[in-house]
């Protein structure tokens, strides 16, 4: 029989187990003993931050970085003029590698394809507050040349509308259509008493984090040279471009990246 309370007197179930059974790590997180790769601090680590556009498209024409790179305790001001952030190109996993032959996107880049974009420069300092006063410095000499946006997917398509990515479609904001048919499909809408037509969406994917993503790094030294042989690493974008960049960025093998576990949930 059920327990009082529980389903009240329902004794046809189809699944297995009970909705209010707490997961195991739920006490964790919920009483926050929980440490997640922004909690790891290792002795005299780095922060590192990127700046975000305040705009929904635009496009940043020039940039002064000197004011930050002269704060004491900013270590590396990187932009996405340099060399080597262009080299490394759009080499990610999974399905990201499948849109990165049409996205051809950049781990830095200087337009913003929405709000709150992480573009343009990254900078790495002894804390994260120096890191958000030499952001602060640069966005203030920075000269933007904003773009027009499209909020509603619908006006995408509009005879007229801006063409936000001209890199993937120079004509059109539609960047590739799939069509899926089984069997006569225009015979069954002839022989069919009403037709119901509406437009339904969905996004690529949905991702719930118990915390903003971030990735916390450590070189374990080699015996026999003072440069870092192994490099170890947390956060929750481990399982797509972030070690393959990584990777790509330092000349690792696979062997020589590894990843420790903190909790980082996600729901697709």
């Amino acid at each position: 029989m059920p327990d009082p309370g529980r389903n009240g007197d329902r004794t046809d179930f189809k699944v297995v187990g009970r909705r209010d059974i707490p997961t195991r790590v739920a006490p964790h997180i919920c009483s926050g003993l929980a440490k997640y790769s922004s909690d790891i601090i290792f002795p005299n680590m780095l922060f590192g931050k990127v700046l975000r556009s305040p705009y929904a498209h635009a496009r940043i024409k020039s940039m002064d970085t000197s004011k930050a790179e002269a704060l004491e305790g900013v270590k590396a001001v990187i932009t996405w003029e340099d060399e080597w952030i262009r080299n490394l190109g759009p080499t990610i996993d999974g399905w990201g590698k499948i849109m990165a032959q049409y996205t051809k996107e950049y781990l830095l880049d200087n337009v913003s394809l929405r709000e709150d974009h992480e573009i343009g420069v990254c900078v790495a300092a002894e804390t994260e507050e120096l890191c958000d006063e030499a952001l602060k410095l640069i966005a203030d000499t920075i000269d933007w040349e904003v773009l027009p946006h499209i909020t509603d997917y619908l006006d995408a398509d509009k005879p007229g509308a801006p063409i936000i990515r001209p890199d993937l479609n120079p004509d059109s904001n539609l960047w590739k259509e799939w069509i899926w048919e089984k069997g006569d499909v225009a015979a069954g809408f002839n022989e069919a008493t009403h037709t119901v037509e509406y437009d339904w969406t969905c996004p690529q994917y949905v991702q719930f984090f118990p915390e903003p993503a971030s990735t916390t790094s450590y070189w374990e030294q080699s015996e026999k040279t003072d440069v870092g042989e192994t490099l170890y690493m947390t956060g929750v974008d481990l399982r797509r471009q972030t070690p393959d960049r990584v990777r790509a960025a330092f000349g690792l093998t696979e062997d020589k990246v590894r990843y420790l576990n903190t909790y980082a949930i996600s729901c697709y």
